[in-house]
């Protein structure tokens, strides 16, 4: 019964993230993934984009109950770091539509 448990809860997270951020939390050694992906870390968070359902959650209200730092809002678009625990918990929320890493830019 557990185990079906587990399952749910990877397919909730599964369905709010990226492959890329999702393979970033289901390894075994997230520090040498990031760098092999490059994915920046900033003292073992990575930085990620949030988008949220302000009906049914407000940004501020998680931000403090997840532990995010360098929080920043706008509308329903949080960016912020967050550990690779919380983030697991954060895909939970029911406020909480879609978690991503942020887009890179080639400098040319």
């Amino acid at each position: 019964m557990l185990s079906c448990c587990r399952a749910q809860d990877s397919d909730i997270v599964a369905k709010k993230t990226t492959t890329l951020l999702l393979n970033l939390l289901n390894s075994p050694d997230p520090i040498q993934f990031s760098k092999e992906h490059n994915i920046k870390l900033k003292n073992g968070m990575p930085q990620v984009v949030i988008t949220v359902d302000e009906n049914l959650l407000s940004p501020e209200e998680f931000a403090s109950k997840y532990d995010l730092k360098d929080f920043k809002k706008r509308k329903n678009i949080v960016i912020a770091c967050v550990s690779l625990d919380n983030l697991k918990e954060l895909c939970n929320e029911p406020g909480v539509i879609f978690i991503r890493l942020p887009f890179k830019f080639n400098k040319e």
